[in-house]
């Protein structure tokens, strides 16, 4: 930090909660970036995971292991890895939005482990798999 003074690129960090932020940037940045009905969808996912889960949060304090929780929360809820990709999609920008406006050092998001999608091509195959491998014990106890 020290250095940094020096060279002066010292930055603060902001104290912001997140979801002044999230709004701010929601209403500033992305509505210009999507359509409307992407705008309507994505505001709810906002509203109703982000904001409930990170709100309270100081924007600069949020880590990369708050975020994995935050997913592995959603899978335990039992929601789709298509729907946690689309909330990471939200965070990412987000918070690479805060990078640009020096309100965060580090970038949580980068290292964080969003569910894998499966194929439905896969899940087949494997539902198939098992009800054959089961196949030869059906009926016994």
């Amino acid at each position: 930090m020290i250095g940094e003074i020096h060279s002066g690129t010292y930055q603060e960090i902001s104290t912001d909660n997140f979801e002044p932020f999230i709004n701010k940037w929601f209403y500033t940045q992305y509505r210009h970036e999507v359509s409307v009905t992407t705008f309507e969808s994505r505001y709810f996912i906002i509203s109703n995971h982000l904001v409930p889960y990170f709100g309270k949060m100081l924007i600069a304090k949020i880590t990369t292991c708050d975020i994995d929780r935050f997913y592995s929360g959603k899978l335990d809820e039992g929601y789709n890895p298509k729907t946690i990709r689309v909330m990471h999609s939200m965070l990412s920008r987000g918070f690479g939005q805060a990078m640009k406006w020096g309100l965060i050092r580090n970038n949580p998001i980068l290292n964080t482990s969003p569910p894998k999608m499966h194929s439905k091509g896969n899940c087949y195959m494997v539902e198939k798999a098992s009800k054959n491998f089961f196949k030869p014990y059906k009926g016994r106890r």
